[in-house]
């Protein structure tokens, strides 16, 4: 009994000898699970913050353009294609703690001009300076730029006024066109500059009968056949032109004259005029304000001559209205019908005499002879009834001298109206104390 309790005992022993092994094997792979998970999960982590071969595209990376000033220096050459707003995308690797904290602005890109030696299109590498944190290159959007380099060249280009869909009738034209700026300044690579002939203002006016302006038009740069010069690479001071159009007219219109007393009419007289009609140009408006006729001036009746000289003067045109014909006086030749000149004589105890300061005279002649104009039909009637005679003394002063008096000459009775004296009329006269 004693034997089999050893045993029993003993295998109780030995049974409960092996249950601690078993309890730590389960601990080893506890820990070992959870060393496992702890691992994959900083692994993930770091993978996720600061994985050291991380890429990132940065978008709209400025390209600059180093050496513009040298080029100029060394070849006399100038990049005239655009060189200010250059941009790419660049893909960088590198930790991703670091690449979190770029921008485009930290990526230094740029192109250098100086080895261009020649004018022309050239394609120059994008470089690139250290790049921060230690990141890499790995590609970006592209890997050169195009670049026009050119002697580059200003000048000043004309304007002209072109007319589309514009009508001017018979007798209108078109005077010097007034432009608020006469040109406009060219600035670009000399082979476009070159083909530049004009910078043209297109005009769609309609009929044109009145002078015109139009305001705020843009010149278009054309080349000798008129075509549009388009180039990236000029530019120009883009001014609104405000452009002046005169409008005149050539009109043919007539001369007339008229009299200064009233005396002459189709009846008695017949005045011929050279030239009878003349040719004038200026601003239409102005032109035609004047009508059909201008009247050059008045024919004195009492002036004894069959021909007068008047002057085509700018006040009865207009200002900037001129004579095309070149001429600028008109001759009137009058011929008479039933008019006769006779010479009367008028004796000095005839006249009439005003003398209202009562002053003494006495006369140095006896009398005046006095040309006269009157109808043949009416001679008869001229006498000292007819014509009378008056010694005008009211503008004399009482200071002993001779001076010349007014005479002056009224026809009476049938003479009236038709009658009239040829020139001015005096006498001679004796101031007496």
């Amino acid at each position: 009994m004693e034997n089999e309790n050893l045993i029993e005992n003993t295998e109780n022993t030995v049974i409960a000898e092996k249950k601690p092994p078993a309890k730590k094997f389960h601990t080893n792979v506890f820990t070992f699970v959870l060393s496992l998970v702890v691992a994959v999960f900083l692994w993930v982590y770091v993978m996720s913050v600061d994985a050291p071969n991380s890429e990132q595209t940065f978008y709209g990376v400025k390209v600059s353009v180093n050496n513009i000033e040298r080029l100029n220096q060394e070849s006399g050459l100038s990049v005239v294609s655009e060189n200010e707003n250059i941009y790419i995308d660049v893909v960088l690797q590198g930790k991703k703690s670091v690449l979190g904290k770029l921008s485009p602005d930290d990526i230094k890109a740029y192109v250098d001009v100086s080895a261009i030696t020649e004018a022309g299109t050239h394609s120059l590498e994008i470089k690139y300076m250290p790049f921060p944190g230690g990141a890499t290159f790995v590609s970006a959007s592209s890997g050169t730029v195009s670049m026009v380099a050119d002697i580059t060249t200003t000048v000043n280009i004309p304007i002209s006024v072109k007319f589309e869909n514009s009508i001017i009738p018979v007798g209108y034209s078109v005077g010097d066109i007034v432009l608020n700026t006469e040109h406009v300044t060219v600035t670009g690579a000399r082979t476009d500059v070159e083909k530049i002939a004009e910078a043209v203002i297109i005009l769609n006016t309609g009929t044109l009968t009145r002078s015109v302006t139009v305001k705020d038009v843009l010149p278009v740069l054309c080349d000798k056949s008129g075509d549009e010069v388009r180039s990236e690479y000029v530019s120009y001071n883009r001014e609104y032109v405000d452009v002046y159009v005169p409008i005149y007219l050539e009109k043919e219109i007539k001369i007339k004259v008229g009299y200064q007393h009233g005396y002459f009419n189709e009846k008695n007289t017949s005045v011929i005029l050279s030239p009878s009609k003349i040719l004038v140009r200026g601003d239409a408006e102005k032109v035609e304000a004047l009508g059909d006729s201008i009247t050059v001036g008045n024919i004195n009746e009492k002036t004894n001559s069959n021909s007068f000289v008047f002057d085509i003067t700018k006040s009865m045109l207009g200002d900037g209205v001129t004579v095309v014909t070149g001429t600028s006086k008109v001759i009137a030749t009058v011929s008479y019908t039933g008019i006769e000149v006779m010479d009367f004589l008028v004796e000095s105890e005839n006249f009439k005499v005003n003398n209202p300061h009562k002053i003494n005279y006495s006369l140095v002649q006896d009398g005046v002879v006095i040309k006269l104009r009157c109808p043949t039909g009416k001679l008869g009637y001229v006498n000292n009834e007819n014509v009378e005679v008056l010694l005008d003394l009211s503008n004399l002063g009482s200071t002993e001298n001779t001076v010349s008096a007014k005479l002056v000459i009224t026809f009476k009775g049938e003479l009236a109206g038709v009658a009239y004296e040829l020139s001015a009329y005096s006498v001679d006269v004796v101031i007496e104390r």
